[in-house]
This record gives structure tokens, C-alpha cells and sequence, in this order.
């Protein structure tokens, strides 16, 4: 591409001469007689270099190099100047306005056209170190943005894991959590379990030995809720309350939720002959009810839960503590939910605190086990 030179200087025999021999050489050249003539075509077109005499009447070389030193869009354009004049504050001067060159006259057009030459490549050089300083700076932008981003989808994701599984979070890690926590309506079988004879074993043993056996237990359930893609509402001690059907709703979360809680019997069943052998007696018991129930979080701004409320949950809490050691109780509409796919057995009509009627309660065959 044919560069362009802005020549300027009082002294029209000196342009004609620097046109002509430029044009020659194959730079396409532009004039002005001073430095306002030469502010006013920098205006009109852009040069890709400057040749400026000092001594010039209306605006001389020093101010016109200033001037287009001071402005973000000509401060890059290389500047040349040409002087008659040989003392060295002169020449301070014009490199302290901002000249990047200068030429003494009388001088050989040969040299100055190397000196243009010269020029023309370091600010090539100059002007690809710039546009790859840039990009490296926006690449750094987004880079910082992407981290940024990766960093919310990080905390997004670890608030999630508080509630839900591995699973589940995977598969809505990308929405907002504050959407899928909405308060809603939605049919979820919710169940319960805890330990038979915990109460005994607390008063009999130290703090110590309390805590390590709530550890064994909780490391024991809590895979398996996950396994199970299961909401885990809470811990109380050595009660439990998770829930199945939401977030994400499922046809089978009572069949599912049955699973769950057969696998729960299994793996304390292990763990009971590791309790037994230190004199603990402990023994689970759930309880597991179906039905709609309201959903969403609850607490305050330094700590939070994922909830279901409603009688459904509370019959899951009864059905939990009317279960004896080993058994695992239902009610009649996850009964209904499953029946054909396990055995299930009538257990009894049990009156529970906070229902006005018997409640219909089943049992897995065999207790579950």
C-alpha cells in the first residue's frame, strides 16, 4: 500500500524539490506552507509520516509537533524534522516536543529518503507492537470475565450442592438458583428416618463417642440420598427429612423414594455389626408419605434452606417415629404409587397427633430388610 507523506515547509522550492524526488521513489506526498496548513491537511488525510521545517511564519515546527503530540489520534504518526539549524537546544527542543527525527540541511535527498524508510518500518513495528499489546489486553479482559464468570458458576454450584445431588446440580448448574428456589407447589414423597434408641445412647456415652457415631451414620446415608437424586432438607441429630420430586419433577419419585430407603436399612445393617461390637444398640426406622406440598427457601440472608412444607411431610415425620427398629412404614398413597412393584404388607390404622382420622400405614414386607 503507497505510503503517504505530509511535506511542510515555508520554502516552496524545498517541497517542490522533497515532492518530487518522494514521488519518484513511490510515496505518495501532500504539502503545506506552515504548521496551521499542516494541522488543517493532517485533518483532511491522515499521513503515515511528517517532515516539518522549524522556522516556518503563522505556526512554526515546534508547536505544529506539539500540537500533534498532544492528540491520541495523530500522537503515533512519526514526525522528521529539517532544520538549518545546528545548535544543539534546538535540536533538544524539537525531540522534547516530540520529534522522533531530525535532518540537518543542507542534506541528500538519498539520505532522506533512508530516513523515511527507517521511520516508516519503526512505526510499522510500533504499530503491530500496539495492536498485539491490545489484543493481548483484551484477551486478558475476557480472560478476567470468563474467570469472573467460572467463579459465579463455581459459588453457583456450591450453593446447590447444599440441597441437591451431584446429579441434579449438573443438570441445572447453568439456570439461577434463586429461580429453581421459587416458592411452588408440587406432589414429592418426602421421607424421614432416624435412630431407635439414640436417646439411650446419648445419656450412656461421652460427647466424643456421641459424635463419632453420628459421623459414621451421616457418611453412611448421605451417599446414598445423592446416589438416589434425593433433596436433602435436613440433619437434626440423628434424624433426617429428604425428599423426592423436586427440584426436577419425576413420575416415579415414590418408587424411587422406596428404593432409597431400602438401601438405607443396607448400609446401617453394615454398620450396625461395626455399633454393636462398641455396645450400641441403634437401630432405623423411616417413614415414607406422598403427597403435594409447598416448596421453596426459607430462613434469612445469613443462612438458608431448601423446605417442603405441609401435612404430607408431617405424616412422614409420624409414620417415622411409629416405625419400629428395622421397619420401613408407608402411607396409603405411596402405597398406591408402588403397588405391584414390592410387597408391601397392611401394617395398621395408627392414630397420629395432628390428624382428626386413623391413618392407613403399610410396611414393606419383611420390614424392608
Amino acid at each position: 500500500m503507497e505510503k503517504l507523506i505530509l511535506a511542510v515547509d515555508d520554502s516552496e522550492d524545498n517541497l517542490m524539490i522533497i515532492k518530487s524526488y518522494l514521488s519518484h521513489v513511490g510515496y505518495k506526498v501532500i504539502t503545506a506552507s506552515n504548521g496551521q496548513e499542516g494541522l488543517e491537511a493532517v485533518q483532511r488525510e491522515l499521513p503515515d509520516i511528517i517532515l516539518t521545517d522549524i522556522m516556518m511564519p503563522v505556526m512554526d515546527g515546534f508547536e505544529f509537533t506539539k500540537r500533534l503530540k498532544s492528540s491520541k489520534e495523530t500522537a503515533d504518526i512519526p514526525i522528521i524534522m529539517i532544520t538549518a539549524q545546528k545548535e544543539d537546544e534546538s535540536l533538544n527542543k524539537g525531540i522534547d516536543m516530540g520529534a522522533d527525527e531530525y535532518i540537518i540541511k543542507p542534506f541528500q535527498l538519498t539520505h532522506l529518503q533512508v530516513r523515511v524508510r527507517s521511520m516508516l518500518r519503526i512505526a510499522e513495528g510500533q504499530k503491530k507492537l500496539k495492536t498485539a499489546n491490545q489484543e493481548l489486553s483484551n484477551w486478558n479482559q475476557h480472560l478476567e470475565e470468563r474467570v469472573e464468570e467460572k467463579t459465579r458458576e463455581v459459588e453457583k454450584i456450591n450453593f446447590l450442592k447444599k440441597f441437591f445431588s451431584p446429579q441434579l446440580v449438573k443438570s441445572f448448574a447453568s439456570d439461577q438458583p434463586e429461580e429453581i428456589m421459587k416458592t411452588h407447589k408440587r406432589n414429592i414423597t418426602v421421607v424421614f428416618l432416624d435412630l431407635r434408641g439414640f436417646s439411650k445412647f446419648v445419656n450412656k456415652n461421652n460427647a466424643e463417642e456421641i459424635m463419632a457415631v453420628l459421623n459414621d451414620y451421616h457418611q453412611a446415608i448421605g451417599p446414598v440420598i445423592f446416589e438416589h437424586e434425593a433433596t436433602l432438607e435436613r440433619f437434626t441429630g440423628d434424624g433426617i427429612m429428604v425428599f423426592l420430586g423436586d427440584p426436577v419433577p419425576r413420575d416415579d419419585h415414590a418408587a424411587q423414594a422406596v428404593k432409597m430407603s431400602v438401601k438405607f436399612m443396607s448400609v446401617l445393617n453394615d454398620l450396625r455389626a461395626k455399633w454393636d461390637s462398641r455396645g450400641h444398640q441403634l437401630h432405623l426406622g423411616i417413614g415414607i408419605a406422598t403427597g403435594e406440598a409447598i416448596i421453596g427457601k426459607i430462613g434469612y440472608d445469613k443462612r438458608v434452606d431448601y423446605a417442603a412444607i405441609g401435612s404430607v411431610t408431617n405424616l412422614a415425620a409420624r409414620l417415622c417415629a411409629e416405625a419400629p427398629g428395622g421397619y420401613i412404614l408407608l402411607a396409603r398413597e405411596t402405597a398406591k404409587e408402588i403397588e405391584g412393584q414390592v410387597q408391601i404388607v397392611k401394617f395398621g390404622d395408627l392414630d397420629m397427633k395432628g390428624f382428626s382420622e386413623l391413618i392407613p400405614t403399610y410396611a414393606l414386607h419383611d420390614g424392608g430388610q
